[in-house]
This record gives structure tokens, sequence and C-alpha cells, in this order.
């Protein structure tokens, strides 16, 4: 059975390590505050909120944006199968000619946050929608298994890639939330303010005996 995974961006979500300072990804540009809690199967603090990717410059690149790193806590050994990866989230280009995408880095570390390593980083075929914040479905096809032993944990980075060359400040909006009750479905045009999500092709858990490092907080809600 399917695990999915929901991205946990209030202010009290933040996880017990930080990584920001050693992004996992091919990024270009950006920067990401601390990590955030990547949950599984469940909503912790609700909130929804809107990072920016902003681009500069007049090469091609992909940009990651605060809050843009997501880390499980620790997770009992499993082989992850990665061949069915998939992820859901709304987002919006500002102009046309931004020309961007929706890219999500995946990887690991081990439980005290020692040697993060990418997996593989893939940007969606899909270009993201001028006119408003749309469903983007992104799967990472074809990708080997991978085995995590006790204790590893799953990193996931999201931001945009652009592929535009013009010398000029092009901006995708991508939304953050798990405020809702339903999940963006399976497709590359709804509209609606559901919760975005990661999903591999299997079931994992917490490692057992390890601490969840959850702080519980106000809930916020998305407009």
């Amino acid at each position: 059975m399917a695990t999915r995974c929901y991205f946990n961006s209030h202010a009290d979500d933040v996880s017990d390590i930080d990584l920001s300072g050693s992004l996992i990804g091919n990024w270009d540009q950006g920067s990401s505050a601390a990590s955030q809690i990547l949950s599984l199967d469940e909503k912790l603090t609700g909130r929804g909120l809107i990072i920016s990717c902003t681009k500069t410059g007049s090469s091609a690149v992909r940009v990651i944006s605060t809050y843009g790193q997501y880390i499980t806590n620790s997770l009992d050994a499993v082989t992850l199968n990665l061949a069915v990866l998939k992820a859901q989230f709304r987002c919006w280009e500002v102009e046309a000619d931004n020309n961007a995408y929706l890219s999500i880095a995946v990887g690991y570390c081990d439980s005290d946050g020692s040697s993060p390593t990418l997996l593989f980083h893939i940007d969606d075929a899909t270009e993201i929608d001028k006119d408003d914040y749309v469903n983007r479905q992104w799967t990472a096809a074809d990708q080997s298994n991978y085995s995590l032993t006790q204790g590893q944990r799953l990193i996931v980075e999201v931001g945009a890639y652009f592929n535009n060359t013009k010398n000029e400040t092009d901006v995708a909006n991508i939304v953050i939330n798990n405020n809702q009750v339903s999940d963006l479905p399976e497709n590359d045009t709804d509209t609606n303010i559901y919760n975005c999500w990661f999903e591999t092709g299997d079931t994992f858990a917490e490692a057992s005996g390890e601490p969840a490092a959850i702080k519980l907080g106000p809930m916020f809600t998305f407009a």
C-alpha cells in the first residue's frame, strides 16, 4: 500500500534536524529556511502557504524557495518503490514567458542529519499555468528502487525550473498546504484548494522507539 506524505510548513513544524544549508538538489538559485517536517499519512498543524521561486539572469535555472526543504522523522528500514513515485501541487507562473516547471529533488540522510544524499532531481514536463493556481502532476517514472536502512530519513525539496534564457526576472508560485479535508487529485487541471502531497508505492513507517519530532501550535487557514 502506498504511503502519502504531507508538507508541513507551519512555524511549529520545523524538523529536529536542519539541512537547509546543505541542500541535496541541483539548485542554481535561491535558498531554503529551516527544514520542515514531511509527515507520513497525517497532517500536522494546518497551514496554507505560497512560496515564490524567483529567477534572475539570462540562464535556464532551477530555483528553490523559502520553505522548500522537507524531511521525515527517522524511518524503519524499507525499500522505496520509486518507479511509481508521484506528487501534486498547485502552481502559477506570473507571466506566460516565464517558462516555469515544477521541480522536485528526492534524497535521504542518516538519522542525525549526516550524509545528505541526492537520489534524483526531476523537472515536470508540463509548464506551470499563467492564468490561475492550477494542479500539476509530477512523476518520477523509471527510477530505480532504493533501500533505506534503519533510522534513515527521506528528504524532498520543492522548487521551480525556468528554461527561458531572457535576461529578466521571472517568478513562479507554489502552494504548500495541508489544512484541507481533501487532497489534490491526479491531474493537471484542478484549481480547487486541496492539499499538496508526495507518494511512494510502498508502506513505510517512523522508526520504532524514535521520538516524533512534532511540535503542536495554533491552526492556520488558507484562503
